[in-house]
């Protein structure tokens, strides 16, 4: 893949993200964002979002990121800083200009953001156009281990608001019901129908933290952002959440809930899907 100037991950909540954040910052030929998600499209255009990259939790993010790269870097750190708060006002040239600092030296510079997900198609045209048709990459993890990593997350944190229920599977269902990040059938139908197929690679979480798997998925990213890749830290997983183990019974019924997400990425991947991912197919087709 030639390489392009600009990059957006998308993907959903708890499927690997941050810990690709860090694999790419850690590379020669990328200037990832010292903030690892702006927030600036979703604050924009996603109802429900407005606003986002004004919430306290992601002013104090921007203060340490944008802090540690301008003690490392001033006169870099302080464009940033002076675009970021343009941002901040949901101003279109202040999110380029940002970015253009970083692509500086012929690096390649983007960020990643698991709400890019909820956006429309109208809105990643937009995105298309101000950053001159960059490369995307889309992270999916299976929907119901992602659930329960994120209800797990959830209850951990205590800072952290825990989905409401009398039991496990009353506060997963009540979960799932809330969550936009992992309805991948109406994610990708928004980018693909937006975004041509060379400049848009999928990725699967399960692929990522497999051993046997890591170094060839980090190396197929960075073959297609067109820079140098490096060893990836195999057992160095980011914000790990305790395990929860999910009952037959339980598990089966979010699988149903999620059937429709399950089934489009099973009609669009077939037999690139791990195994977990064709394994609750076999529930949806058997029933059992």
């Amino acid at each position: 893949m030639s390489r392009r100037p600009f990059f957006l991950g998308v993907g959903a909540q708890r499927s690997g993200t941050t810990w690709i954040g860090h694999y790419l910052r850690s590379l020669p030929d990328v200037n990832f964002s010292p903030l690892k998600e702006v927030n600036f499209f979703d604050s924009k255009y996603v109802e429900g979002r407005k606003g986002a990259i004004l919430v306290p939790v992601n002013t104090r993010l921007a203060i340490l990121g944008l802090g540690n790269f301008t003690r490392r870097r001033p006169i870099s750190g302080l464009r940033l800083c002076y675009h970021y708060a343009g941002m901040r006002r949901l101003k279109d040239s202040s999110y380029r200009a940002y970015f253009d600092v970083l692509r500086q030296n012929g690096k390649v510079a983007g960020e990643i953001c698991p709400s890019y997900a909820m956006l429309e198609a109208d809105s990643i045209s937009k995105m298309e156009q101000l950053l001159d048709q960059p490369n995307y990459f889309f992270i999916m993890r299976n929907p119901v281990d992602r659930l329960v990593s994120q209800y797990s997350f959830l209850q951990s944190n205590k800072r952290l608001e825990t989905p409401k229920g009398n039991s496990l599977d009353d506060a997963l269902h009540a979960l799932c019901a809330q969550s936009q990040y992992t309805d991948y059938a109406r994610s990708l139908s928004a980018y693909r129908e937006v975004i041509p197929r060379e400049r848009f690679l999928t990725l699967f979480t399960e692929n990522l933290f497999d051993p046997s798997q890591t170094q060839v998925q980090c190396d197929r990213l960075c073959d297609f952002l067109g820079v140098r890749t490096k060893k990836a830290p195999v057992k160095n997983e980011v914000n790990r959440a305790p395990s929860v183990v999910l009952s037959d019974e339980i598990r089966r019924g979010l699988v149903g809930k999620l059937s429709a997400v399950y089934t489009e990425v099973g009609r669009l991947y077939g037999t690139e899907l791990p195994a977990s991912w064709r394994s609750d197919l076999k529930l949806l087709e058997t029933g059992a």
